[in-house]
C-alpha cells in the first residue's frame, strides 16, 4: 500500500516501497504510520476521518482475511486514534497505519500479464443498505459473510456506467502503477472515486483473491476469459517468469 498524499507537486514517493509515482490526476490519502516499537501516538490535528488498519510485515502464501478492519477502524479524534493503534499493535503484533478515509465509489482493476499487461474491466463494490451513519469499508463481514452481504445489499458489478474519459484514465493509471511497482502475473489495483470526482489510489494488491465468485474472476469473465482459461493463463505466466521469459 502506498497512500502518500498528492498535493501541489506532481511527484509522490511511496514510503514502503521507495517508488516515485508521477500522475497529475491521481490523489493519495494522507498516511500516518505507527511502529509497534512505540505505542505512543503523537498528537495530530484532525481535519478528517482516519482509517486505521494493520501493516503486514510478511507476505504469506495462504488465504488471509482482513484482520483488524472493522467499523471501529474509522476514528475521528486523537484519543480514538491512539486507542485503535494500540489495539492493532497488541492484538496482531504488527505495525499500524492510519490513512485518510475517502468516501465514494470503490473500484477494483485486475491486471494479467508479465510483460504485456492486460487490464480487465473496472469492477465496483457496492453498498446499498448500510446502517445509518455507517461508513462503507471492506470489513471481514463485507468480504466473506454472505448473509451480511444479502442483508446489507453488498455486491460487486461491472462499472460499465463510467464516462469513457474516466474509464480510460483508470486503465492508463493502473497500467502505470503496475509498471512502476514491477507487478506481474496477476494483481489488482484498488481505488476510491470521491463524490467530487477525484480518483484516489488506495493500494496495489500483488496477490488478490481469484476465486470464481470474486471480482477478479468476474471481471475476467466479462472480458471473455472464462474461469478455467484465467487459471491456465496465470499458471503459464508463473512458469514463464520462473523460466526467465
Amino acid at each position: 500500500m502506498c497512500p502518500t498524499l498528492h498535493s501541489e507537486s506532481p511527484t509522490s514517493r511511496c514510503r514502503e516501497s521507495n517508488v516515485t509515482y508521477r500522475e497529475s490526476n491521481v490523489t493519495f490519502g494522507e498516511p500516518n504510520s505507527r511502529s509497534q516499537d512505540a505505542v505512543h501516538v503523537v498528537r495530530t490535528q484532525f481535519t478528517f476521518r482516519r482509517y486505521v488498519t494493520q501493516v503486514s510485515g510478511t507476505l504469506v502464501a495462504t488465504w488471509q482475511p482482513p484482520f483488524g478492519i472493522s467499523r471501529a477502524s474509522i476514528v475521528e479524534s486523537d484519543e480514538k486514534l491512539q486507542e485503535r493503534v494500540t489495539f492493532i499493535q497488541q492484538r496482531y503484533a504488527t505495525d499500524a497505519i492510519a490513512e485518510q478515509y475517502v468516501d465514494g465509489r470503490e473500484f477494483y482493476v485486475g491486471i494479467v500479464g508479465n510483460v504485456r499487461l492486460e487490464i480487465l474491466p473496472v469492477w465496483e463494490l457496492l453498498f446499498e443498505n448500510m446502517p445509518p451513519g455507517s461508513v462503507s469499508i471492506a470489513t471481514a463481514h463485507v468480504k466473506h459473510n454472505t448473509e451480511y452481504q444479502r442483508r446489507r445489499g453488498i455486491f460487486q458489478r461491472h462499472a460499465d456506467d463510467l464516462p469513457t474519459p474516466l474509464r480510460d484514465h483508470i486503465i492508463r493509471t493502473s497500467r502505470r502503477i503496475a509498471r512502476i511497482l514491477d507487478l506481474d502475473g496477476y494483481n489488482r489495483i484498488d481505488y476510491r472515486l470521491s463524490p467530487e470526482g477525484k480518483l484516489y489510489f488506495l493500494e496495489a494488491n500483488p496477490n488478490p483473491d481469484i476465486a470464481r465468485s470474486e471480482e477478479f474472476a468476474s471481471a475476467a469473465e466479462v472480458s471473455g476469459k472464462p474461469f478455467p482459461e484465467l487459471i491456465q493463463r496465470i499458471l503459464v505466466l508463473g512458469l514463464q517468469r520462473a523460466a526467465g521469459r
